[in-house]
């Protein structure tokens, strides 16, 4: 590009550049003193931004997603006073941010986003004081181990992914910031003290959270102390989530706590022995359950509820769709009251977990260390009518599907992979199995044959058997 290629744009406004392919801008640029929008995604060639880029003070918009090999941004940044968003997203050699980031204009600067940007290790100190924020896109900045001091006064902050306790950040510092929406996660919890300390975290005041994790970490990398690291030990009872009332709460995550013991009332309700009333999680979609060794089967009070026939419209989890269970050996009955959403449901070295009629499942993975009363009684799982997909992994120890299997007439989809141990099909094959379109089977050495799959249906053509046989005989 020739130098006196803009000299008569001074009241350009807009500028793209994507996909520029020289290593460098020239210091000319910063004469586009009325620009106000600048957009160089996508640079693959960029290294390094001139100074003279502060000159743009006029500038709202910045743009610099995508520039691999950029590794650094000129102290010109912090002179933009009236920048009002910067993307530097996918800038994944960026590892540091000029200090003066912080001098931006408080009032005018809602948005920073730097997702991805995988060698950034920390942020400016005055980072802090950008008190009228609203977007903070850290998602996926692996190595950044700590946040900003002055979080907390990021009011109007609605773009947050993680936050990670210990250093200078507790978990009070969530405490104003009440206008966060999408997805949350908090690590290191296994840092914070006890449950007044927690409460000040004041959860219950983020109604537009969609996507809540909880995460107590047993091998903290930012922390080596050893007592931090026995702190999610240590902790046998969930905080009281029902009284937190996240109506909007579609995604639930809770894993890592290795010695909680029990789920009792504090799940569903506001804790204590109260009754559970109305629906404490209306929105939630999505649950799960992970790397929990000594998880017992749970409170036992639920099941009453079921027995009184004023109460059956009372649900806890009225939207929830998908199921996740996994390292959790011990974990037996799931009184979930009744499930009339739930779709999937995926158990995972789950031996022991037995779970009621779900009436609405269409997918059902089994994986892991299994029980043969869990396999032998899949059928209950669900409406027969309603299962399409059924997949067994990765069980040593079971040795023959149930019979009852052929009562899956809604059934489209079958999946045993790796069943070392495993030696015979249903005796009647699976001629009832009226529906099914995929069966795949490897990895289950002992199997010696295959199953009966009966003549030819009607409606079913000589092309769609041949198919099927030859997945069965190559997967």
């Amino acid at each position: 590009m020739p130098p006196d290629f803009f000299l008569n744009t001074i009241n350009l406004r807009h500028l793209e550049i994507s996909y520029y392919q020289f290593s460098v801008l020239a210091d000319w640029f910063g004469q586009l003193i009325n620009l106000r929008h600048l957009s160089m995604s996508n640079s693959a060639k960029l290294i390094e931004l001139p100074d003279g880029i502060g000159q743009l003070i006029n500038l709202r918009y910045m743009d610099v997603s995508h520039c691999g090999k950029l590794t650094h941004l000129p102290d010109g940044i912090g002179r933009l006073i009236n920048l009002r968003h910067l993307d530097i997203s996918h800038c994944i050699g960026l590892t540091t941010l000029p200090d003066g980031i912080g001098t931006i204009d408080q009032s005018k600067t809602p948005g920073l986003d730097m997702y991805s940007c995988q060698s950034l290790t920390q942020l400016p100190k005055d980072i802090g004081q950008l008190i009228n924020l609203r977007c903070f896109n850290i998602m996926r900045c692996d190595k950044l181990a700590e946040l900003p001091v002055g979080l907390e006064q990021m009011h109007f902050l609605q773009t947050l992914p993680w936050f990670v306790v210990g250093g200078q950040a507790s978990i009070q510092t969530l405490q104003g910031i009440n206008q966060l929406s999408g997805k949350l996660q908090i690590r290191g919890l296994e840092q914070v003290q006890d449950a007044r300390e927690a409460k000040e975290a004041n959860l219950a005041a983020k109604k537009n959270l969609s996507s809540l994790s909880l995460i107590w970490q047993q091998n903290n990398s930012n922390n080596s102390d050893c007592e931090a690291a026995e702190g999610c030990n240590k902790c046998e009872q969930l905080p009281p989530l029902g009284k937190l009332r996240l109506r909007v709460l579609k995604v639930l995550t809770i894993k890592g706590m290795d010695s909680l013991k029990c789920i009792g009332n504090e799940f569903y309700s506001e804790g204590g022995k109260r009754e559970i009333k109305g629906f404490f999680f209306r929105s939630l979609e999505r649950l799960v359950f992970e790397n929990m060794p000594n998880l017992e089967p749970w409170d036992q009070y639920h099941d009453n509820l079921l027995m009184k026939e004023e109460r059956r419209q009372t649900f806890t989890f009225p939207c929830l769709k998908e199921l996740a269970l996994s390292g959790c050996p011990k974990l037996g009955l799931l009184p979930f009251l009744i499930l009339p959403c739930l779709q999937q449901l995926h158990v995972l070295n789950c031996e022991k977990v037995v779970v009621r009629s779900l009436p609405s499942l269409t997918f059902l993975k089994l994986a892991g260390q299994l029980s043969f009363p869990e396999v032998e009684g899949v059928s209950s799982y669900q409406n027969p009518d309603a299962l399409e997909t059924l997949e067994i992994e990765k069980s040593g120890e079971v040795c023959y599907i149930p019979e009852d299997i052929v009562n899956l007439t809604a059934l489209r989809s079958l999946k045993i992979a790796s069943c070392h141990k495993l030696i015979s099909l249903p005796r009647e094959g699976l001629t009832k199995l009226s529906s099914l379109k995929s069966l795949k089977k490897f990895n289950c050495n002992a199997l010696n044959s295959l199953p009966t799959m009966g003549i030819i249906r009607e409606g079913m053509t000589r092309s769609y058997l041949v198919t099927l046989i030859l997945r069965m005989v190559m997967v």
